[in-house]
């Protein structure tokens, strides 16, 4: 449906060009040229705001908040890091720190990581704790929360752990993306 758009938009550009080129009309002149010249630019307009729709239609758009922290550790659950892709921005510079291992530079290494540690799992849940906080600055947002993570291993293991999570996003276009994400576990659970 995009490159369909965007041959609506270009066909409406180059035609309306093409006759205000080959006629010599000028916007001075007659009204009908005007309002002819005015209703195609319109056009082209809409179907380019209408393309950029559907293009991000896979990216989570919405303002950051404590609802869409919830969203995001639901994905992951799933064991399918398919399901947070909308969530963060698919950069190869991007910085995630997990649990284990330290670091993952890029979406790829993210993502691929994480497959191979859900190759392990049966089940996993992320609760949001009630002290989560988001800061708007800007095309920017950051926000800081407690997890708890119950997750169940293939041979029936049960781990449940708190976990500390920072994700920063980064406006891009019309949408939110995680740029940078902060995972993990205090070396005392008990406190």
């Amino acid at each position: 449906m995009l490159n369909r758009d965007f041959s609506f938009i270009e066909l409406g550009i180059n035609y309306s060009l093409s006759i205000f080129t080959i006629k010599q009309y000028n916007l001075k002149g007659n009204k009908m040229n005007k309002i002819y010249f005015f209703s195609v630019l319109f056009l082209a307009c809409y179907l380019n705001s209408n393309a950029q729709i559907h293009n991000t239609k896979k990216q989570f758009s919405g303002i950051p908040d404590i609802k869409l922290m919830q969203e995001i550790n639901d994905a992951w659950a799933t064991l399918d890091p398919d399901k947070a892709l909308k969530y963060y921005d698919q950069s190869s510079q991007n910085v995630f720190y997990d649990v284990s291992p330290l670091k993952y530079i890029g979406w790829s290494a993210y993502e691929n990581g994480a497959k191979e540690v859900f190759k392990s799992l049966s089940f996993m849940k992320y609760s949001v704790g009630c002290d989560a906080v988001i800061h708007i600055g800007g095309n920017f947002a950051w926000g800081t929360a407690t997890l708890h993570m119950v997750v169940i291993d293939k041979k029936g293991n049960k781990i449940s752990q708190g976990l500390r999570w920072t994700p920063i996003w980064e406006k891009k276009g019309l949408s939110w993306l995680i740029v940078h994400e902060h995972l993990s576990a205090p070396l005392d659970q008990s406190k």
